[in-house]
């Protein structure tokens, strides 16, 4: 019997300063995913978002995916405000990573200054995907010392505009944010922060088609259970369901 890969394509392992994590090691985030059903997990470093420089977080991402055979996939981080992001993209390459991710607003820089479009231009090149995190969690969650706006919508629109080859996926964008995020063809959506309304999966899919949703989780910032549960319990086609959980992530990343 063939089973239907479910491919998160918003994980991460490590830290989170403001909070203890239940799931923190590459062990444990595993376990948690599996436990939900997930199959294979697109992953980066939370120790990323708070270091200027990448490079040693990413370092520690592949030391720690070494014994995990291969249901992680890592999505190493890039920071191009910081000397020597080129680095990190020929080392990420090198690796044979399918995707870089980008913290635009926790590394304090637009994505329409030039070194935002450069990563993007060279990820193209390369064949790589580019992930943006419009944010990390439900703003009402953060530090009161530590407020981060999400990124600018218009400005992730704008970037895929200027880079039609590029290929981008935006993480945790809301269901409201959608129409705006999917006006680039290049533009893909993971669903880790869309929570709402109900029906969520099935309007999007009508509205923009199932070709450009992706499943994802959040995790281990957020529970990954009703990631996976709130497609498998959508009234899409089956063939439909199957693309959003695992199909779409695998064509989009070349699995």
């Amino acid at each position: 019997m063939t089973v239907t890969p479910i491919i998160d394509v918003n994980a991460y392992v490590g830290d989170w300063p403001f909070r203890p994590l239940r799931h923190r090691s590459p062990a444990a985030v595993r376990r948690a995913l599996q436990e939900a059903g997930i199959t294979r997990a697109v992953v980066s470093p939370l120790a990323a978002i708070f270091r200027q420089e990448c490079t040693s977080a990413n370092e520690e991402l592949m030391r720690a995916l070494r014994r995990r055979g291969e249901f992680f996939i890592p999505a190493p981080a890039l920071n191009p405000a910081y000397p020597g992001w080129e680095g990190d993209l020929e080392a990420a390459i090198a690796v044979g990573a399918p995707g870089v991710r980008l913290f635009p607003n926790y590394h304090a820089y637009s994505l329409d200054e030039p070194g935002a479009r450069a990563v993007v231009q060279r990820a193209a090149a390369a064949g790589i995907v580019v992930f943006v995190s419009l944010r990390m969690q439900d703003e009402r969650h953060h530090h009161p010392r530590m407020m981060v706006p999400a990124v600018p919508l218009e400005l992730v629109v704008g970037l895929a505009s200027a880079v039609p080859e590029a290929r981008i996926v935006v993480c945790m964008g809301r269901y409201a944010e959608a129409e705006a995020l999917l006006a680039a063809g290049n533009v893909w959506l993971d669903l880790s922060g869309v929570q709402g309304p109900v029906g969520c999966v099935e309007l999007l899919a009508e509205r923009f088609g199932a070709d450009r949703l992706l499943m994802g989780t959040g995790a281990p910032l957020q529970y990954p259970l009703p990631a996976a549960a709130k497609i498998h319990a959508s009234e899409l086609p089956q063939a439909e369901r199957e693309k959003i959980l695992g199909g779409n992530a695998a064509s989009l990343l070349r699995l």
